[in-house]
């Protein structure tokens, strides 16, 4: 049944969202406007707006309380600030009121930025003279002062419209909630004054603003002689808990002439206007709905409140009730009943018995203003009910991780579950978004895999502001800080990782590690050139050294000679090849283009000029490179043009600093664009946000954390609302209160909570945010376990999970555990105490090779056995922490240790020409004179004093070089191996050569032949050498025994001389080939070894069979597992082999769940001769 548009005003309530939908659409059904029409909605959100539209689109249901229109189409949703300046223009004349207000906040902080400056010598200003004369002439800080006052000015239009029109007619006071007023404090004296003078400085525009327009905009709707066809004949405003009572006269005004649907989400079926805290004034407004009975018809004590009221409801909705109030106020339901049949309140139960679940129940006790019951009639809940989880994490990511793993279960536990069905929302998404989308976009798949992964949940994140979402934006922002930078290489490098950007100055993806290495190389740590050091650091005479022209001119200067030669001062970097050098000229053009726009953007400009220059700079270094990237730009342009609107609105035409451009450009750009993203048929990632309380049937929230939930926003000093507060202020703790209230309402299913409860530093105990402790209590005062559950498990308790640190911990892998679940199956495999070690039980199978090997790919096999099944076989680059982020940022200042140990190597290599003494210390210098021009020593003093430190370390290995060779005769001929092994593993036979040559061999006194090897680091002493040093020779001094020579290696490192003495040739011939057989197995799946560990485990476990006693295991385990991790200055294999520490995260892992029995024969198998052979020369000696 059609039914005819009235004009008046209709509030309709409901504690589900849901039915208040239904109740729209089906007003809407019953009484459509005209085909061309617009359907206006004022919403709090977009995302509430897009559920609006669903149910609008939905199919038509078989009554009119049912289903939805088929369509939705012409239908505008709108906040309401924004919907009513449009009415305001269409009541008052477009030709008087401009599209923009002058006066909105961003666009009025332009207007006092102009004005603060001349305003400074008035009586009465002198708080702000005080302030700004902190930092005289920093238009930054006149900016940021300028935008808060202009924030407060619009929020006393909307919430003080009476305090400004009195200002403006001089009468400096302060009018309070009643009919009462004050005198202005003092020291805001100046409030008045700046008012006063910005309606001057508007000119015609003075009368524009909110405060003055309210009265003039109801004063016309009033008058009944007026006719405003521009109107619209229906406003709906959905879901919004709390507006200004100015906007709500506005929209009763409006009612008059139109029809103004107003839907509000009410927790309770009762009067609850009366459930008020000590500090808050109780008005009694006109309620319709009843109070409960027996319940005082007056302002409820705290006492009474657990008496007659909910507690949470009174604590987290007081926000709700003042709207509520100010509805009441001016509701008249009898003049719209007839539009509804009488439908005008839906309350319906959450829960009609004891046995609903928990959430159902506390859901249920809102509606009901049900207080808590005594101890003794507390209701029982079962153990299976999840209906309400806690869940405390270390840290964000963690949270993450386990939501993901939590969502993975209700999945499979209920495949009726659709990702749609679910919300997760938190404080801030900004703060969540990385790791949402490591963790979700983990398994999304892409390009390269060939099939999806079941773990992969779809997802979409709303919220996020236009710059945080749009890489090409946040490049904008980096450009924007240029005179600030440093000009770090990583910070260019980061610059030319965006896509748009390479685009723009033709490079490719694949260009990138190159250039980094090059860099690196060359010496380029920061700084253009010595000029910019000496502006950026306001001294003079600073160094280019480790500069960018100091790289680029090593480059261009090593592809013009091709050698490393000197020229000028300047060492010639010849890795470019001719191929190449596009490359370099690709970055010099960078580097120049950088430097160009540095001292550009570092002078002020007028508005005009910046509108070009920032499009100027865009062009520059940005070329978009899809859709997206273009569509990102166009944004950027419009929010330039924006700002310069803004500002000539105002007036502005001196020139602004960059600092004052971009902070307001920025801005402009953290806008959030259309939610659409949200209700994408994807579990939604959101922020909480007002009125997010539609129905989903899992609701999840994170960051639930002490201090950062509900959110705090200190308020201005200055602001005279926060010291006098009316019915309907806003107020950020008590949104965010009701925010925590419109979530619970809103699960139909399950709440999950989540927060940070534990510290990441040492697992000491963080308190979740009060609101959640608000609800713990709750449950506890009205719910307890089921009989038959353990007493001294609370049903709190019972409900929360503490999750282990990390997501690979032991914890959620042990037999019969329950309550922590993981999809994680690769740190499962880890832990798997079922997994087998034995040779050949690995998933990959046996690979013969077909060449021969090389006894480097031995050594490094026997160094690091782990990396021949990852880098080697699975062909996976794993990176320790400190590889990551190679080119440092500042210029050598002090060397570290891989830098060290790198000179060091250097200056010993020239000991290669010959060791004499006479010659080598030119060497050493000249090889000093080359790292100094390469900028890898310090500049000034502190460079030289390394550089003696060097040549002393270097002097001394060769002195003990040259003794080692004293006794040995001239150099012989390389010696060549040579060597088949065969072997039987797995049930098949094969044959691995061994092809290789051995240099530097000698003749010895005893008819043998000795090796003399220099070493840069350290290797230890005869008790204790540096195994994993010994373990990098053993395979040559294996194969040149074998070979049937009595072989001497002897190793001269920084610290110590050791060596290794002849092998028999039959033995070494079975250790070589035991080597070769471990060699191949370690390709098929982890060997639980590793040199350290093994070598420490045996050196203990052999010194108590030499000593005849029984060997103690256990002491010897924890030698292995102290050599395992290492310390903070020796570090051990985990911190040396990330491939080791991938397969092996602890030595727990390493000794598996067979007690360590594979890693004890794996060790002798492996490093048994190493030792046994290191060992028993000592003995000799």
């Amino acid at each position: 049944m059609v039914t005819r548009i009235e004009s008046g005003l209709a509030v309709l309530q409901s504690n589900r969202p849901e039915d208040l939908r239904q109740l729209l659409v089906s007003r809407l059904g019953r009484a459509p406007l005209a085909p061309l029409e617009d359907e206006i909605i004022l919403v709090q959100s977009g995302g509430i707006g897009r559920w609006l539209q669903l149910g609008m689109a939905e199919s038509v249901g078989d009554d009119e309380l049912s289903g939805g229109l088929g369509i939705s189409a012409s239908v505008r949703t709108l906040l309401p600030a924004r919907f009513l300046w449009e009415a305001y223009r269409q009541v008052l004349g477009e030709q008087r009121l401009p599209e923009h207000s002058l006066f909105d906040a961003e666009r009025l902080r332009w207007l006092i930025y102009r004005l603060l400056d001349s305003l400074l010598g008035r009586p009465g200003f002198e708080p702000i003279t005080g302030y700004l004369a902190v930092e005289p002439g920093d238009a930054w800080r006149r900016f940021q002062l300028a935008g808060r006052v202009a924030d407060l000015f619009e929020a006393y239009q909307f919430f003080r419209a009476d305090w400004l029109l009195d200002w403006e007619a001089g009468r400096d006071r302060l009018r309070l909630a009643g009919r009462s007023s004050q005198p202005l404090p003092a020291e805001q004296a100046w409030q008045p004054v700046l008012w006063r003078a910005l309606i001057e400085q508007a000119g015609a525009a003075g009368g524009q603003h909110r405060a003055r327009l309210h009265a003039d905009f109801v004063a016309a709707l009033e008058d009944s002689g007026q006719a405003f066809p521009d109107l619209p004949r229906r406003v709906s405003v959905f879901g919004i808990s709390s507006l200004p009572e100015q906007s709500l006269r506005a929209l009763a005004a409006l009612a008059r002439r139109i029809e103004v649907l107003v839907f509000v989400h009410n927790p309770s079926r009762y009067f609850w206007g009366n459930l008020v805290e000590a500090r808050d004034d109780y008005r009694r407004w006109n309620p319709r709905h009843p109070l409960k009975t027996g319940m005082p018809d007056r302002a409820l004590a705290e006492t009474e409140i657990s008496d007659w009221g909910n507690p949470l409801l009174a604590s987290w909705g007081k926000q709700g009730r003042d709207f509520i109030g100010l509805l009441d106020r001016m509701d008249r339901p009898e003049d719209y009943r007839h539009w509804f049949d009488d439908r005008i309140d839906l309350f319906s139960d959450f829960a009609r018995n004891d046995h609903a679940p928990l959430l159902a129940q506390l859901q249920q006790d809102i509606l009901e203003l049900e207080p808590p019951p005594s101890p003794d009639r507390r209701s029982q809940i079962g153990r299976n009910d999840e209906s309400i989880v806690f869940t405390i994490a270390h840290s964000r990511q963690r949270e993450v991780e386990i939501l993901h793993d939590h969502l993975l279960a209700a999945f499979e536990d209920d495949p009726r579950l659709q990702p749609r069905d679910v919300i997760v929302m938190v404080p801030d998404i900004e703060d969540y978004a990385p790791h949402v989308e490591a963790v979700f976009g983990r398994f999304a798949g892409g390009e390269g895999q060939s099939s999806r992964d079941e773990r992969q949940i779809p997802f979409s994140i709303a919220d996020r502001s236009d710059r945080a979402g749009s890489s090409l934006l946040r490049v904008v922002e980096v450009l924007l800080s240029l005179p600030r930078w440093r000009f770090t290489a990583a910070e260019v490098l980061d610059l030319l990782r965006q896509p748009a950007v390479r685009a723009r100055f033709g490079m490719q993806a694949s260009d990138l590690d190159l250039a980094e290495r090059w860099l690196d190389q060359a010496g380029v740590r920061w700084g253009l050139d010595g000029a910019h050091r000496d502006a950026l650091l306001d001294m003079t005479g600073a160094f280019e050294q480790n500069s960018w022209r100091f790289g680029l001119d090593r480059m261009m200067l090593g592809y013009a000679s091709g050698d490393p030669l000197e020229h000028a001062g300047i060492l010639a970097f010849d890795e470019v090849s001719a191929g190449e050098a596009p490359l370099v000229a690709q970055l010099a053009g960078v580097v120049e283009q950088l430097g160009h726009w540095r001292t550009v953007l570092d002078t002020p400009a007028t508005p005009t000029e910046w509108g070009a220059r920032l499009g100027a700079l865009v062009e520059a270094f940005l070329a978009p490179a899809d859709d997206e990237e273009a569509l990102a730009r166009h944004r950027f342009d419009a929010a330039v043009t924006e700002l310069l609107d803004g500002m000539r609105q105002a007036g502005l035409d001196q020139p602004i600093a960059l600092e004052v451009v971009r902070d307001a450009l920025l801005a402009s750009l953290d806008t959030h664009g259309p939610s659409s993203r949200f209700l994408a048929g994807r579990v939604n990632f959101c922020t909480l946000l007002p009125m997010r309380a539609i129905p989903f049937r899992r609701v999840c929230l994170l960051g639930m954390n002490d201090g950062e939930y509900p959110r705090t926003r200190k308020p201005a000093d200055f602001d005279l609302m926060e010291a006098h507060r009316r019915p309907g202020d806003r107020s950020r703790r008590e949104d965010d209160r009701y925010l925590f209230l419109e979530a619970l309402l809103s699960a139909r299913e399950q709440l999950y909570v989540s927060w940070v409860g534990r510290s990441i530093r040492d697992n000491a105990p963080i308190p979740p945010s009060v609101l959640v402790g608000q609800l713990r209590d709750a449950i506890t005062a009205g719910w307890t376990l089921a009989t038959g559950v353990q007493e001294e498990t609370g049903l709190v308790d019972h409900l929360t999970t503490a999750h282990p640190l990390q997501p690979f911990s032991r914890e959620y892998f042990r037999p019969g555990q329950t309550r922590l679940i993981t999809y994680a199956r690769e740190w499962g495999e880890v832990w798997d105490p079922g997994r087998e070690r034995e040779a050949g039980s690995a998933g990959l199978a046996l690979a013969w090779p077909e060449q021969a090997v090389r006894l480097r790919e031995l050594a490094r096999f026997y160094r690091r056995p782990a990396s021949v099944l990852v880098q080697q076989r699975l062909r996976a680059r794993l990176l320790r922490s400190d590889d990551i982020g190679v080119i440092a940022s500042d210029e050598p200042l002090e060397l570290g240790g891989l830098a060290r140990w790198q000179l060091l190597d250097d200056l010993l290599a020239a000991l290669a020409e010959g060791p004499d003494p006479g010659q080598r210390l030119g060497r050493f210098q000249q090889q000093l004179r080359q790292a100094r021009l390469a900028g890898r020593l310090p500049p000034g003093p502190v460079g030289e004093a390394m550089a003696t430190e060097a040549l002393e370390q270097a002097d001394e290995i060769a002195r003990r070089y040259v003794q080692a060779l004293d006794p040995l005769g001239p150099p012989t001929e390389d010696l060549a191996i040579d060597r088949a092994v065969h072997l039987k593993l797995s049930g098949s036979q094969g044959r691995v050569r061994i092809e290789d040559c051995l240099s530097g061999l000698r003749a010895d006194q005893d008819a043998g032949l000795s090796r003399v090897c220099l070493l840069a680091s350290g290797i230890g002493n005869a008790s204790t050498p540096a195994w994993d040093k010994l373990a990098g020779y053993w395979p040559d001094h294996l194969a040149a025994c074998a070979a049937g020579q009595s072989l001497r290696t002897v190793l001269v490192g920084k610290d110590k001389t050791l060596a290794l003495e002849p092998v028999e040739p039959a033995l070494a011939g079975d250790w070589l080939e035991r080597l070769v057989e471990c060699w191949l197995v370690a390709q098929t799946g982890p060997i639980p070894a590793a040199p350290l560990a093994s070598c420490a485990y045996l050196k203990a476990y052999y010194a108590d069979l030499d000593k005849a006693r029984e060997p103690g295991l256990e002491k010897a385990l924890d030698k292995a597992a102290q050599a395992f991790a290492g310390g903070p200055f020796a570090p051990g294999d985990l911190g040396k082999d990330p491939s080791l520490a991938r397969l092996y995260p602890d030595f727990d892992a390493l000794l598996a769940d067979d007690g360590g029995d594979a890693f004890r024969a794996w060790s002798e198998r492996l490093y048994g001769p190493l030792v046994r052979a290191f060992l028993d020369q000592g003995k000799r000696r």
